[in-house]
This record gives structure tokens, sequence and C-alpha cells, in this order.
């Protein structure tokens, strides 16, 4: 829950309870938030937040509470999200992501106080953590027929995948658009956080490290301190979370507590070094949290490592880079073990720089990102089909592009498949692919009978194999498979047998 003037409350959440009945719907004045609609479309957003400023809102009848709900609901959804998704800042433009599409994953409503607060605040049915003057009674949606206690100066809470946001301070005073777009920014925060578990005490003990934490990310990713050098940020959200010692209606309650208790302060030792943010999908990205979401399903049994790797090669970079830092996303990968986690730490590593990003298929062709996609799932006829259903244009693109070459690296991972996949592309020829398997083919027996100690000389199966590989071929074995299929499969062979084939190679 984010407040105007600071304080944030996790109590249980109440339940929502019946109230008095709906007003007539006559009664709701609509017409200043026609009037700024109006004034949105002929002149633009930052007259609107001029205009927005000067408002004032009230709550104090059934009908102006609604009136008021029924503003802010449609101001959500007509002002805010557009507002949030051509928003310069990356989070913001994210967060608006998780409100939209198809199938969000969060929904915006309106949470507004009702117009007997007063009365409902100190009636037998409020619950016992209620305090008169320091919490109010607000209601959900446009109706004014349920009710939820919350601090009186709430502007945004989330409660399961909904979040409902105040258009107005305590006072009256409209939000403007950039103030709603950081407290919905902030308490996506909060959502991924619980999401994760990776601050677990943050949900049960409100003075511990954990809620700090949770607190001082939710605040650093709003960007009510983002124009400050990060040392500088770090010490006005820790000011502004754990208050002075002298001052105790200052910060966070049971924080401010615990960091100013005498003695030896294991807790205020841990708050002084924490200068940034902790925890996975610090963006507030829909992608990562899909990721998320598909890891969850790939130990469940419901998806694949393909459709892990799949998902890791669409990321943006900054967003791949972000996952293979997480230690999170680390612990998810450590458990597919097997072949399946050496493949993820490959596609989470791929190079993040422009260089790479942009180069890999610079046309965006979609005939050359169904072979990419064959690459990552390995499978022979499916990479010669792509292969020969790229354009000439195509295939130029990718030919000896370090990029694509770097990808192929690190999201195929069997050396004996990226060895036909260079002769193929080389080529252009899908025959040259079968003749650099038959030639990989050759060169395992010849492994397993240097094994038995049969092997005296070049096999002629290896020689004939080898015939098969046109010139191009054989240079792209020996120069760009030394650290794969040369070290695999010729290295392993007595000396002189594996000079013999050096040479063949180079010739």
């Amino acid at each position: 829950m984010t407040t105007r003037t600071g304080e944030e409350s996790k109590a249980a959440d109440p339940a929502i309870s019946a109230a008095e009945p709906r007003p007539p719907l006559a009664e709701l004045d609509l017409a200043p938030l026609e009037r700024v609609l109006a004034l949105q479309r002929t002149v633009g957003n930052q007259a609107v937040g001029r205009v927005l400023a000067r408002l004032r809102v009230s709550w104090s009848t059934p009908a102006s509470a609604q009136a008021t709900a029924t503003a802010t609901r449609s101001r959500l959804q007509t002002l805010l999200l557009p507002y949030m998704t051509n928003h310069p800042r990356r989070i913001v433009r994210n967060t608006a992501e998780l409100f939209t599409g198809s199938s969000p994953l969060l929904t915006l409503d309106a949470i507004t106080e009702r117009s007997d607060s007063a009365i409902q605040v100190v009636s037998p049915t409020a619950p016992g953590w209620v305090v008169p003057g320091r919490h109010a009674a607000f209601f959900v949606g446009a109706t004014m027929n349920n009710v939820r206690f919350n601090d009186k100066d709430l502007i945004g809470t989330l409660r399961g995948t909904t979040m409902f946001v105040r258009g107005h301070d305590s006072s009256g005073n409209t939000e403007s658009l950039e103030d709603m777009a950081n407290t919905v920014v902030h308490e996506c925060s909060h959502f991924f956080v619980s999401q994760y578990g990776e601050l677990p005490q943050s949900a049960t003990s409100a003075s511990s490290f954990d809620r700090y934490a949770d607190e001082f990310r939710a605040y650093w990713v709003e960007g009510q301190w983002g124009d400050l050098p990060d040392a500088e940020r770090a010490v006005r959200i820790r000011r502004h979370l754990v208050g002075t010692q002298g001052d105790p209606t200052s910060g966070y309650g049971a924080l401010r507590t615990a960091y100013w208790a005498a003695g030896p302060n294991a807790f205020r030792t841990r708050v002084d070094a924490l200068t940034g943010p902790l925890g996975f999908n610090l963006t507030n990205s829909i992608r990562l949290h899909r990721l998320w979401q598909l890891f969850g399903e790939q130990a469940a049994g419901r998806a694949t490592v393909d459709d892990l790797v799949f998902a890791i090669a669409r990321l943006p970079p900054v967003e791949r880079a972000e996952a293979a830092r997480s230690t999170l996303i680390r612990g998810f990968e450590t458990a597919i073990g097997g072949e399946g986690a050496p493949r993820v730490r490959a596609a989470l590593s791929a190079p993040t720089s422009a260089d790479y990003v942009g180069r890999v298929n610079p046309s965006r062709s979609a005939a050359i990102n169904r072979f990419l996609g064959a690459i990552i799932i390995g499978t022979p006829e499916a990479l010669k089909r792509t292969y020969e259903a790229l354009s000439r244009e195509d295939r130029r693109t990718i030919t000896r592009n370090p990029a694509f070459m770097v990808f192929v690296d690190h999201h195929q991972l069997d050396s004996a498949l990226r060895a036909a996949i260079w002769a193929m592309t080389e080529t252009w020829s899908a025959s040259q692919f079968d003749a650099m398997t038959t030639f990989v083919d050759a060169l395992r027996r010849a492994r397993q009978e240097t094994s038995s100690g049969t092997v005296t000389g070049v096999p002629d199966y290896v020689t004939q194999a080898l015939a098969g590989l046109h010139d191009y071929s054989r240079w792209t074995f020996f120069s760009w498979s030394r650290e794969g299929a040369m070290r695999e499969y010729v290295d392993v062979l007595p000396r002189p047998v594996a000079n013999e084939i050096r040479e063949r190679l180079r010739a």
C-alpha cells in the first residue's frame, strides 16, 4: 500500500463487506472529466496535467463519492495507461504492459474514501487495528457498496491481481499522471517481490530487513528520486523509511524503531549496507515474469528446456542480462540438471551488445528466425528444411556472419551439429550437412576403435567420408571447430592418425 505522506501498511487484507444501497446514477457529475478528455484531444497530456492539478474532488455525499470513483476509473483507463505506455522511462512502459493486451496480468480500478468514513472507522464492525484519525474507510470500484479500511493517506494498493488507485490525495487534490504512474510502478514492485518469495519476511514482519529491502526496492524503481546519483538515492530512501531518531512521527514506525534501537544493531548494519535494490525483475517486465513462470512449468513437466531457451532468446538484451545475473534464475537453472542446465546457461550468457543482437538477423527475416529456432531445437531435418527455405539474400546475411556464429555457439551445444551447420551455411548446400554428419559419424567410429587398440592408421571409412566433403566444408571443420568437434573426435585419436586427418582437412 502506498501513501502520499509515507508509511505503508501490510496488515491482513480485510474482507470487502456489503454497505449501504447504491445512490441513483443520475446524481453523478462527470462534467469535469469530460472537459479533461476534450482538452487531452486538443492540447495533450501536459496541459491536462496542469488542469488536473487545479481540480479538487469531493466524497462528502454518496453521490459525490461515486462520481469521484467513476472519474478516477475512467482516468485510469483513458489517461493513465496511455501516459504510461508512452513514458520515457522503460520501467513505466513495462508496467503499463502488465495491464494491457488480450490477457493482462493485472487490472486497474479505483479506490475512493466513503462518504461515511468517519462513522465506519468507529463502528463495532471495524477491525481492531483501525485507529480513528489514522485510518479511513474506502470502497473499491465505482459503487459505494463495499468497505475497505486503510491508511487515510492511501493513494494506491494492490490486492490479488487488482491494483486500486486513488486519483487524489486525502485533501482532495487531484494526483498528477506522473505521481499516479509512480504509484503503480511502486506497487507492482511489491507484487513481484511477493510472487518470487525472495524476501519472505516482508509479508510477516514489519520490522524485518526483508520488509525494509522490499520498500527500498519499490521506492528505488518508482522514480521519485531517480535523478539522483545512486549513493545519494539510497540515502534519501533510507531516511524516508527509517526517519530520524528524535522524531517519532518520521519514517515507517516499525522500521524506525528497529533502526534506532540502542546497543548492537545488526538490522541497522544491514540497512546501511544496502545501496541498491534486491531481487529479480527490477524492471517490472512481463517477459521476465513469464520466464519465471516458464521455469516453474518446466519443473512441473508442462514445459521443456527448448521452451525455456526460446523464451530466453526472445528477451530484450537488457532483460536477458538481468535474468543471467539473477540468483533466483540460477537456482531454477541448477535444478534442471543434466544437459538442460548448460543449455539454459549458454542461452542466458549470449552477448548483449548491439553488434551481436542487431546483426544476427538484421533484416528481421521471418525465414531466418525459423532457421534460428531450428538451431535451438537441433533436429537435423528441421535444420535442413528451414535452411533450404532461405532466400539467397538470407543465406548471404548469415554466411560468415560473426553474430550468427555466436548465436549458434550459444544455442546449439552439440559440436557435431555445429560442424554440420557450418558446412551447410558455408556451401549453401543441405547435402553438405549430411556429408559432415557422415564424416563425424566416421570419426566417432574411429574413436571407439581407438579405445580397443585397433586403429593404426586413418581408416578407409574416414577417408571415404572425408572425400564427400566440399573444400569449404573441410575448411570450416578445421578452422571453426577447433574447440568443438576437432577436439572431441580428432584430437582423441592416436597422434599420427590425428595429424594425418588434420593435413587432409587443411589440404
